[in-house]
């Protein structure tokens, strides 16, 4: 159950691909947005699937995961990316 936050932050890198040429000059604030929004994400995620999860620990095991899957696919989006226009 706590893998389905994976949807919510592909959903927000694919936003944030969009932003990420107007932030070329500030990097910096791209790491924000993509905090605070991974942090509303996670936060309301957690919040509401608590009221319905019985496992506990399973479901913060799979939010984590979900985690870790993201931020490995966000690296190498912004890679790849980065590298096509010419920003590498």
């Amino acid at each position: 159950m706590g893998l389905g936050t994976l949807l919510g932050l592909i959903a927000f890198t694919y936003v944030l691909t969009f932003l990420f040429p107007y932030t070329k000059d500030y990097p910096m604030a791209l790491v924000g947005i993509m905090m605070f929004g991974d942090f509303l994400i996670a936060g309301l995620f957690y919040m509401i699937g608590m009221e319905f999860v019985t496992d506990v620990d399973k479901f913060k095991m799979g939010i984590g995961m979900a985690f870790m899957i993201a931020s490995f696919s966000r690296a190498l989006i912004f890679l790849v990316n980065a590298k096509k226009k010419g920003y590498l």
